[in-house]
């Protein structure tokens, strides 16, 4: 189970969303090295903007822009929710070492989602519906043997309507300490820094640091289209704190 909050502002409109949403899960074991898990998830959100912070074409006069002149555009609804349901599949594979001197970890996600399956309202101006929007993932983790350092490849896919995303990239992650296996007093501990590149959009530089059941990490995308022209480059700032519930059968058992 998990729950997701987000909020974002862009544009001189102050485009703002803000969306929550619950995920529930059941997985269920296929061998001993491998998992299938079933998923939906369920939400609400809203979306607003500033018309007022707007400029169009109409308000030019021909020589200046003149803001008392008519848009000539009509946004009678500047505030709506909506509510949003989706479902997924994944399957995990997962081979390692116990220690960290050995290293050989192998562990594979594949997953596939479908979001939006009512087409919630997604329009200021009419009642326009949102897409549905199939995604489809594979992500890795390769321990390079005998080292503290290990490969996490990954590789996203995403397609709403006519338009597609494909990003791909990998961390190299460093582990300086692991769990200890009988007291539980130590936790495992990790720094990961990645490159990703956006199909034909942005390079991303990522940075992760992992303590036990905790996560923080920051991103930044440097945009390389066209639309670098106007942009210079410059992309978004992301940062992210994470905590993972432990699972009551990770628990470390004494042996005899």
């Amino acid at each position: 189970g998990g729950i997701n909050f987000f909020n974002d502002q862009a544009g001189d409109a102050k485009l703002n969303t803000t969306t929550a949403n619950l995920n529930v899960a059941y997985h269920v074991f296929l061998t001993n090295h491998s998992t299938l898990g079933g998923a939906l998830t369920a939400g609400g959100g809203q979306k607003s903007i500033k018309p007022g912070d707007l400029t169009w074409g109409n308000q030019y006069d021909g020589v200046n822009y003149n803001n008392a002149l008519p848009t000539g555009e009509s946004i009678s609804n500047s505030n709506f929710s909506f509510f949003d349901i989706g479902a997924g599949l994944l399957y995990t594979y997962k081979k390692s070492e116990r220690y960290m001197t050995g290293n050989d970890q192998r562990s594979i996600n594949a997953g596939a989602a479908l979001y939006h399956v009512n087409r919630p309202n997604n329009s200021f101006i009419n009642d326009e519906k949102l897409q549905m929007r199939g995604s489809a993932f594979v992500t890795a983790i390769i321990g390079l043997g005998n080292s503290h350092i290990s490969a996490v490849p990954a590789l996203y896919y995403n397609r709403q309507g006519t338009n597609q995303e494909l990003l791909a990239g990998s961390y190299l992650k460093k582990v300086f300490s692991e769990d200890s296996h009988y007291t539980n007093l130590m936790h495992a501990s990790a720094v990961s820094l990645g490159v990703f590149y956006r199909n034909r959009d942005a390079v991303i530089v990522k940075g992760l640091f992992e303590k036990g059941s905790y996560s923080a990490g920051i991103a930044y995308d440097v945009n390389v289209s066209s639309l670098s022209e106007v942009s210079k480059r410059r992309g978004g700032f992301e940062i992210f704190i994470r905590f993972t519930t432990p699972s009551p059968f990770s628990q470390s058992k004494s042996r005899i």
